[in-house]
């Protein structure tokens, strides 16, 4: 297996299943990578945005309950939903099998091209590379909808449509988890995302991209790495409301962040004296494997939570 994306969802069902659209037109062959898609109890059935695509792409979908690992390591109790996906990519961390690890956001439209390129890229040399993302408005989600064919336009003249060139894009400098890429062994080597981060918002992502880079893995941007990221606010029944103390823990990851900046303190590797792997989040896991000529799937049993790779 050459490439894993993780995708860690929790709800928006719809945009995921285009996100997973873009994914299964890859130029990579299929057999060469997958999806670990990581469900954080979401309450819409996720399966219905892969469904459509069983028998032509491998894919694991395991569903977690961050709060096991709460009560485990002493972090809570966590009595609101933040918004750190800790724990989740934790899990698909330890469950990939790809040598690379595409990070990505669940609504993130991939080019057809990036699997291949940044696989290609990184057995030449372990970097973390990050591309061009596009930001999407609503009105790209309108479009969206509109044109259920988009899958089948060329790359560009999608782009085109979308009116790519004038939205916002990611900074240039700023390898965040839109369209990023790394291999694996080094996000296992810096003990992964770190779960100091877990009881607050944020802060979690830039850790970690600051550990990769400490343990001497260059970013580099590779333009021709391109995803557009869907509007968040059009994937979803109901507006999300930030919960009873949100600002109190985004303070508190903020400054957890930038303490270990000023003092040039971010662990190698994080998470020490607990398993990061996060396995004891685990409810429920199956994995679907492409079927030769792509015509059925294959479906390995729930595993219990102790799964080992």
């Amino acid at each position: 297996m050459k490439v894993s994306v993780i995708l860690a969802a929790r709800n928006r069902a719809k945009l995921l299943r285009r996100t997973l659209d873009s994914l299964a037109r890859q130029s990579l062959d299929p057999d060469e990578w997958e999806i670990v898609l990581v469900d954080d109890m979401s309450t819409e059935d996720l399966r219905k945005a892969y469904a459509h695509l069983l028998g032509g792409i491998n894919l694991t979908h395991v569903k977690v309950d961050p709060w096991r690992l709460a009560a485990a390591v002493g972090r809570g109790p966590l009595d609101n939903r933040y918004s750190v996906p800790a724990v989740a990519l934790n899990v698909g961390i330890f469950l990939a099998q790809g040598r690379t690890l595409c990070l990505s956001r669940p609504e993130m439209i991939h080019a057809p091209t990036n699997l291949a390129l940044s696989s290609r890229l990184l057995e030449e040399d372990p970097e973390y590379l990050f591309g061009t993302s596009y930001l999407g408005n609503p009105a790209t989600n309108d479009y969206l909808d509109a044109h259920p064919e988009w899958p089948a336009l060329e790359w560009r003249d999608f782009l085109g449509d979308v009116e790519a060139a004038s939205l916002r894009t990611q900074r240039g400098t700023e390898p965040y988890w839109y369209t990023t890429y790394l291999p694996r062994g080094v996000a296992v080597s810096v003990g992964g995302v770190d779960l100091a981060y877990l009881p607050g918002v944020g802060g979690d992502d830039h850790d970690f991209r600051e550990r990769v880079l400490r343990s001497g893995c260059r970013a580099r941007r590779i333009p021709d790495l391109q995803g557009l990221l869907q509007h968040p606010a059009r994937g979803t029944t109901r507006p999300r409301r930030k919960p009873t103390g949100w600002e109190e823990a985004l303070a508190r990851n903020h400054n957890l962040y930038w303490s270990r900046r000023r003092n040039r303190r971010f662990p190698l590797p994080a998470n020490s004296g607990i398993d990061w792997t996060a396995r004891e989040c685990i409810v429920s896991l199956r994995r679907f494997s492409r079927s030769a000529g792509g015509g059925g799937s294959a479906a390995r049993p729930s595993e219990p939570a102790g799964v080992s790779r």
